[in-house]
C-alpha cells in the first residue's frame, strides 16, 4: 500500500489509470482527484458524451497501474448552488415522507390496493388500519361497503362516492372481503 500512496501525487491528475481493488474489481478511468485527507481516490470515466465519476478509499485498492503517461484534459466541474441542491433535497424528502405516508401499517394487499384506488381519485389518509377518505369519511376493516360511515356532519354526497369506489374496485378484484 505504501508504495501505492507514492506512485499518487497531484502531478498524477489527468493520468489514465487501470486500478484494482482489493476484492478483485477492476476500475479504468482519469485521476480526476486525490484527497489525502480523506484518503482518497476519485476516478473519471466516459461513456459517450456522459462522464462518470468514481470515488474509491486508497486502502480498497491492491493495484494501480499508469496506462498512459499522456494527460487527458480533465473536464471543468464549475460552482454549484448549495441552495439549489438543498431546496431540491428537503424537496425529495417531503416526496419520500409523502409517499411513505401512502403504505399502511398491518394491512392486507387488498386493503393496500382499495386504498390506493380511493386515494387515486379522493385524498386518503390512514388511521391505523382504517382508511380516512376527504376527512369526512372512514372505511373499516374488512373495508366493505358496510364499513364506511361518515365522522363529519356534512359529507355533501362524498360518501355516496366512495361507496361506488369500493363497488367498483370489489367488482375489479372480484370481491377481496
Amino acid at each position: 500500500m505504501e508504495q501505492l500512496e507514492l506512485k499518487l501525487e497531484n502531478k498524477s491528475l489527468g493520468l489514465r489509470v487501470k486500478a484494482t481493488t482489493t476484492w478483485g474489481e477492476v476500475l479504468e478511468g482519469t485521476i480526476f482527484a486525490l484527497d489525502t485527507i480523506s484518503n482518497c481516490l476519485v476516478l473519471q470515466s466516459t461513456k459517450g458524451t456522459k462522464f462518470n465519476f468514481r470515488i474509491v478509499k486508497l486502502n480498497y485498492l491492491s493495484d494501480l497501474i499508469v496506462k498512459e503517461e499522456e494527460r487527458e484534459q480533465l473536464i471543468y466541474i464549475g460552482p454549484f448552488d448549495e441552495q439549489k441542491i438543498l431546496h431540491k433535497e428537503a424537496h425529495n424528502l417531503s416526496a419520500a415522507r409523502l409517499t411513505a405516508s401512502k403504505i399502511g401499517v398491518g394491512v392486507s394487499k387488498m386493503a393496500q390496493d382499495l386504498f390506493y384506488a380511493l386515494d387515486r381519485l379522493l385524498p386518503s389518509r390512514w388511521d391505523g388500519e382504517s382508511i380516512i377518505v376527504l376527512d369526512e369519511i372512514r372505511v373499516d376493516p374488512p373495508y366493505g361497503v358496510e364499513d364506511c360511515r361518515s365522522i363529519t356532519a356534512e359529507n355533501k354526497g362524498s360518501l355516496g362516492q366512495v361507496l361506488k369506489i369500493i363497488e367498483g374496485h370489489k367488482k375489479k378484484t372480484k370481491g377481496f372481503n
